[in-house]
């Protein structure tokens, strides 16, 4: 399936030029393909196995758990930082004072 940005923009709700950056930012890093330069048609095309088997996982995962893929999406970054911080933050337990 090819799509031009004016579909994508149409399909997704938002402006072509907003799709046809986010188009571009994707080809860019190896997940499209231009098939026709003139018409600008995008076509999924991963550039290594490993890029398509990740899409692939987070293919089946968001079929299995929707929410959750959405929730990780759009969770503030701080909170994930502040979780993994919290793991290595070293605490006296209540009976290691010195008192």
């Amino acid at each position: 399936m090819e799509w031009t940005a004016k579909e994508v923009s149409e399909e997704m709700r938002t402006s072509e030029r907003s799709a046809a950056t986010r188009l571009s930012d994707l080809r860019s890093r190896g997940f499209l393909d231009v098939r026709e330069q003139e018409t600008r048609r995008y076509t999924f095309a991963p550039a290594t196995d490993a890029l398509r088997r990740g899409v692939d996982a987070l293919a089946d995962t968001y079929a299995e758990r929707r929410y959750t893929v959405i929730d990780l999406i759009f969770e503030k970054p701080i909170d994930n930082l502040r979780v993994y911080a919290d793991a290595f933050r070293f605490r006296r337990k209540e009976d290691d004072s010195d008192g």
